[in-house]
């Protein structure tokens, strides 16, 4: 049976009061005429809609039932795509709107280009739901924005990858000379690799044999005999005059390690944005937590001290502040815990290239609790940071020189190795604060020669204090003692790769054992007061740098790692040797 063809819908708006008026139907021709010039070109159909209404959009998408949406026309800064109405004036489509369209009607498509002004909001929403999809930064030239869909288009008909497609076109607008290189972006799902995605490619193994269809979702995971688990776009055979050419999974290159580029990435920012600014929200409640069972308990024994009779009152009003602490101040430290240790969760799959769990973690990664979150709290946390430039190299630039197997072990070990110094150091700040306080409070009964009931008041008004900080000293205790049992686990796990004692396929899985056990510590380790964080981190980075960098030098310099790999920036590196090549 004959596969079906690769369907794209190019949808085109270009309304009467914009003030400018777009050469849309040129932008048809030129991808039309480009597809026409690919060796699978008998792969591809085109359609086309023009002066685009929002009403128009559900019969377009369940009539076509396209694999591809193509929006040409114009952009809102901070809105969205502009559509026509029904007297040929521009009207702006809710976001959300077209999001929930695609998120609906995703079944058969896979990629969604807005060729228009400002659609990175726009395509960020959309990319939740949708495989691949291309957004713009910032305005673009008419004719930036027909090179760049042009050349896209051509190398999908040649058979490239979706990202070998995206960074041709932008290679097509530096060659022209043109300003708008940097705008356009590739934004891509959770779970799914654009290096190995093909909407389309030539996998005929041997010229004796029949031709081989094959059929694909496109970025789901490639099997070993050409399959994929969930079978929706055609991957066309070559025909015997054709090259005989593998998909990279297929011929086992080993997975692109771009985790130094990835990691400051708008999105992956915006994530880290959050993360913080939730942290922050949750030290804020624990410095209120701080004022009512530290220092109005103090001010409470004070009073307690000068005013005897004010001692059973004291007492009371102590044990009530140990309630609030235990039902209100605890949990919501908890939630706020969790939803950042989620956001971290979903950061850290994406550079590393591990699965989601949804069983530890919650909800797949484009649950709406997460997305809401990263939406929000990014943008909080940009009102003191509005380029994220404190957030920049999260992780150590230097991983990009490892295949990403071994890059995930020196970041997660970075993670677990920071993390342990600070709770060590915490630790012995709690304990020694508490005793220092219990040790004043019996000193002063027994120089006031206070009766036992007397005594027992005063512990009972101290009692949220010392219960806070006896739990925290033992929850910091158990945390670092977690930590240390995984440094231990992640050094062995280091060793094995070192040794070549374990292939990448073990080495992913005990990668992703080591992820859940750092989910659960983030997400139950007690918070740090953030003035106590400022001044420990800049201590704990300068220890963690050089660990890191150590590492990757014991890599490159180990005989049992001498296989080539690629790593990020183009360049393809021989562990164990000082050579750089550039493609």
């Amino acid at each position: 049976m004959k596969a079906s063809p690769i369907k794209i819908l190019f949808l085109a708006a270009n309304p009467l009061d914009t003030g400018s008026r777009l050469r849309l139907d040129e932008e048809f021709r030129e991808i039309d005429l480009n597809i026409r010039q690919g060796r699978l070109r008998e792969k591809f159909e085109l359609e086309c809609a023009w002066a685009v209404r929002a009403g128009d959009l559900h019969e377009l998408l369940l009539r076509h039932q396209p694999n591809i949406v193509h929006f040409s026309g114009h952009g809102e800064r901070g809105e969205g795509i502009v559509l026509e109405d029904a007297a040929g004036n521009g009207k702006v489509a809710n976001r959300q709107a077209v999001a929930d369209l695609f998120r609906i009607l995703k079944d058969d498509i896979r990629m969604v280009m807005l060729n228009t002004c400002y659609a990175a909001d726009q395509a960020k929403a959309i990319s939740e739901c949708i495989d691949f999809t291309v957004g713009t930064i910032g305005a673009i030239q008419d004719r930036s924005a027909i090179a760049f869909a042009s050349s896209f288009y051509r190398s999908l008909a040649f058979g490239r990858s979706v990202k070998e497609s995206f960074e041709l076109g932008v290679n097509e607008l530096e060659l022209e000379g043109l300003d708008d290189a940097h705008v356009p972006k590739l934004m891509v799902k959770f779970g799914v690799d654009p290096v190995r995605s093909y909407l389309l490619y030539g996998t005929h193994l041997n010229p004796s044999q029949q031709p081989l269809q094959t059929t694909i979702d496109v970025g789901a995971d490639i099997q070993p005999d050409g399959e994929s688990r969930d079978a929706r776009i055609n991957l066309y055979p070559a025909t015997a005059s054709e090259p005989q050419v593998l998909p990279k999974a297929l011929a086992g290159e080993r997975v692109r390690n771009d985790i130094p580029a990835l990691q400051d990435e708008p999105a992956n920012l915006e994530r880290l944005a959050a993360q913080r600014a939730i942290f922050w929200r949750a030290k804020r409640w624990l410095a209120v937590q701080m004022v009512c069972t530290i220092l109005v308990v103090i001010a409470l024994s004070v009073l307690a001290a000068v005013f005897p009779n004010f001692s059973p009152w004291a007492a009371l009003a102590g044990l009530a502040i140990l309630s609030l602490d235990s039902w209100v101040f605890e949990p919501v430290q908890a939630g706020l815990r969790l939803r950042a240790a989620r956001i971290q969760e979903r950061l850290d799959c994406g550079l590393f290239g591990i699965e989601w769990r949804p069983l530890l973690a919650g909800c797949g990664p484009a649950d709406e609790q997460l997305v809401e979150d990263v939406c929000t709290y990014g943008q909080a946390y940009r009102k003191t940071d509005p380029d994220c430039e404190k957030l920049k190299d999260w992780y150590p630039t230097e991983v990009g020189k490892l295949p990403l197997c071994a890059a995930r072990i020196v970041c997660q070990r970075s993670n677990i190795r920071w993390d342990l110094k600070l709770r060590q150091r915490y630790s012995h700040i709690v304990l020694g604060a508490v005793s220092f306080v219990l040790f004043a409070a019996l000193t002063a009964a027994f120089l006031r020669h206070q009766t036992v009931p007397d005594l027992i008041l005063t512990l009972a008004t101290l009692s949220p204090f010392l219960g806070w900080g006896m739990r925290e000293s033992h929850r910091e205790k158990r945390c670092a003692d977690n930590l240390s049992r995984l440094s231990g686990h992640a050094g062995d796990l280091w060793e094995s790769v070192l040794m070549g004692r374990i292939g990448d396929e073990e080495c992913n899985r005990r990668c992703r054992e080591l992820q859940d056990a750092i989910f659960e510590d983030r997400k139950e380790s007690p918070l740090v007061f953030e003035w106590l964080h400022r001044l420990l981190q800049p201590r704990s980075e300068r220890r963690m740098r050089p660990t890191a960098s150590q590492m990757i030098e014991e890599f490159r310099g180990n005989p049992w790692s001498m296989e080539p790999f690629e790593c990020s920036h183009g360049q393809v590196i021989r562990a164990g040797t000082q050579d750089f090549r550039d493609q």
